[in-house]
């Protein structure tokens, strides 16, 4: 009877030691991530403008780009503005649109530009107005010699005198040049842009009558191109110092 007992007790600790190592060998349980936050909304697009500013600059056309122009009138659908003393303007609060921009000035051809808003080129305007068309007339005198200063841009040892003006028109220039005196040499030349256009080299000069008197002559007639800046110069070649008259008829 006692050994039954003996046995049962062993049998008993033996199970209460089997649950026990099962018990610490079983893994510990993992606590579950929690689950990443919800995205934040996309913030509402800006609502897209429904007026714009315009800004710009007003000068003559080239080749005189430089003289800003103060009172002209530039037209934007129902809005109008004159440009200040730098001939800048700005235009507020004009609604999205197709417009044709009118930018005008007594004595001076209207411009007009078709202008998109909203632009993809939001930078200032630029607007050249050309003069409206002039003939001018000069009749210019003065003394040429060999001791003068050289040509800027000539090719040849000689000195020369210079009248320089802009042509903003493409339209005829004509030049006359007179001298009373074969002592001298002296030849004509239409220089534009820095290029030499026409010259009388190679050619002898008439004899006509000018202002009643006899005069050696060479005359140029030629097209001026928009936008250039042309010279019509007297050139001393050889010879005494010379007294001349030019006469000279060109575009504004």
């Amino acid at each position: 009877m006692m050994n039954l007992r003996r046995s049962t007790y062993l049998l008993l600790c033996l199970l209460v030691l089997m649950v026990a190592s099962c018990e610490k060998n079983q893994a510990a349980p993992t606590t579950a991530a929690p689950p990443a936050p919800a995205p934040a909304p996309a913030p509402a697009p800006a609502p897209a403008p429904t007026s714009f500013t315009i800004t710009g600059s007003v000068t003559e056309s080239a080749p005189t780009t430089d003289v800003r122009l103060s009172g002209v009138l530039v037209t934007v659908g129902a809005q109008s503005v004159s440009t200040d003393s730098a001939g800048t303007f700005t235009l507020t609060n004009v609604p999205a649109g197709t417009y044709t921009l009118k930018a005008s000035k007594t004595d001076y051809v209207t411009a007009s530009q078709t202008l998109t808003l909203p632009a993809e080129d939001a930078g200032a305007l630029r607007i050249g107005l050309d003069p409206e068309y002039e003939s001018i007339t000069k009749e210019l005198s003065n003394t040429v010699s060999a001791d003068d200063g050289d040509c800027p841009g000539s090719h040849g040892n000689y000195t020369c005198w210079a009248y320089a003006f802009p042509a903003h028109h493409a339209r005829g220039i004509e030049a006359n040049l007179y001298w009373h005196s074969s002592d001298a040499r002296l030849e004509l030349e239409l220089r534009c842009n820095g290029q030499t256009w026409v010259r009388t080299e190679g050619f002898e000069p008439k004899l006509v009558e000018f202002n009643r008197e006899p005069y050696y002559n060479f005359r140029i007639l030629e097209n001026a191109q928009k936008g250039q800046v042309c010279e019509i110069r007297v050139l001393h070649i050889s010879g005494e110092p010379m007294p001349f008259i030019v006469r000279v008829s060109h575009p504004n």
